[in-house]
């Protein structure tokens, strides 16, 4: 049995890149939703601040 996996990626210096360009921005939604619940939770801002912090943490 073989199992045909199509790359949309033009080139793998692309596909790198990408990958790249998504673990960065994995990691940009991580520490921005963890510093909105921090906001909320420490500095008592609003409940809006969780709300948010924790739909970019779902978001991943």
């Amino acid at each position: 049995m073989k199992i045909k996996v199509e790359s949309s990626c033009i080139s793998r210096k692309r596909c790198f890149l990408y990958t790249i360009l998504l673990f960065i921005l994995a990691g940009v939604f991580e520490i921005g939703g963890g510093y909105l619940v921090w906001l909320w939770l420490r500095e008592n801002k609003g409940a809006l601040f969780g709300l948010l912090g924790g739909l970019i943490f779902r978001s991943k």
